[in-house]
């Protein structure tokens, strides 16, 4: 058996089924379609810096050494020492490719000062290269440069010994050999520029000495940025918009093959219209309403009883049903007329 509607009624569920409908089907597929993207701070690109020397510390024939070189860490005795070899490996590695380019080259700074415990005062200074730039290109995640540097300390030793002696002024003189790297990385995520000039300081013109290291070890660097982040399908949403739809679309089916339309027949329009423009001075009573003794008098429309009612200042009178169709005749009360207006005489 077919529910029956009313046609405005089906009309207007439809209408409203069909708009959530359409809504749950946009959600459903901007979440399966279009998953949600956010930004989260991030590393794009990391690096390393790995810088390595190593010496040796060579001597002239004496009577205090059995061997002709001493290792790393200890204190050398100038009158012995001949040259020092110095081995400079530098390493560059990064997490992704990029165009590396750069140059390097080998220096040697001799420096003569003063110093205390508060001040160092640079009196003099002189510049030696000893192995002119080099430049170097690579596409890649890594470079390397390996280099083995000596250094002659008796012709630095002479020359600090001939600026003192010429300048009359008997300062401390230390010797810095470095070699400085410029580097440059063109990454996906923007680019990577290093400058660094590790190296070995050795004291000049002293009886004995000990050789420092300078930036060595290992250097870390980054590239930070904003990373754009999908975040996966939410299952649940997926699941409860599918059920939400199939319910909706049941219901629709439901309402356009299982139900049937019903019009409004004229008594009933009329009654409609009679209560929407009236309601305010329509007066409903229960039981029977009887015009006797009065003298009845029929009018042709709910208009013309208005008119009475207001002409007499009566309220007009109805006898209520909970069924609309047994509610036909509408009555004005006047001394001994009855004045009424029957819906079926139409």
């Amino acid at each position: 058996m077919k529910l029956k509607l009313n046609k405005y009624l089906k009309m207007g569920l439809i209408c409203i089924i069909t708009i959530v409908a359409v809504i749950i089907i946009f959600f459903l597929v901007r979440e399966v379609r279009h998953p949600n993207v956010v930004e989260k701070k991030a590393v794009l690109y990391s690096y390393s810096q790995k810088v390595e020397i190593n010496y040796r510390v060579f001597f002239e024939p004496n009577i205090l050494y059995n061997d002709d070189s001493l290792g790393e860490g200890n204190i050398y005795i100038s009158e012995f020492a001949n040259h020092v070899n110095t081995y400079f490996n530098y390493e560059f590695r990064g997490d992704a490719a990029a165009e590396i380019k750069g140059s390097y080259e080998v220096l040697a700074m001799m420096e003569g000062y003063f110093s205390d415990d508060k001040k160092k005062t640079t009196v003099w200074e002189k510049e030696f290269t000893i192995l002119p730039k080099t430049d170097f290109a690579t596409a890649g995640n890594k470079i390397s440069i390996a280099k083995n540097i000596p250094i002659n300390l008796r012709q630095y030793n002479d020359f600090a010994n001939n600026v003192i002696k010429d300048s009359k002024i008997n300062s401390q003189v230390k010797l810095s050999v470095f070699m400085k790297i410029n580097l440059e990385a063109a990454t996906e995520n923007g680019p990577v520029k290093e400058t660094l000039s590790p190296g070995v300081i050795i004291p000049l013109n002293t009886k004995y000495f000990e050789i420092q290291k300078s930036q060595t070890g290992e250097k870390l660097g980054e590239i930070k940025g904003t990373q754009k982040l999908q975040i996966p399908v939410d299952r649940t949403t997926v699941i409860v918009y599918s059920i939400s739809l199939v319910v909706l679309l049941l219901v629709l089916l439901y309402l356009t093959f299982f139900t049937i339309t019903v019009e409004k027949s004229p008594l009933i329009k009329t009654l409609d219209r009679i209560f929407k423009n009236h309601a305010s001075r329509l007066v409903a009573v229960n039981g029977e309403i009887t015009d006797a003794p009065w003298s009845l008098v029929k009018v042709k429309s709910i208009d013309d009883l208005v008119r009475v009612a207001d002409e007499i200042g009566k309220p007009i009178i109805y006898r209520y049903s909970s069924n609309a169709a047994d509610i036909n005749r509408f009555y004005v009360f006047d001394d001994l007329i009855t004045f009424v207006f029957d819906l079926t005489a139409e």
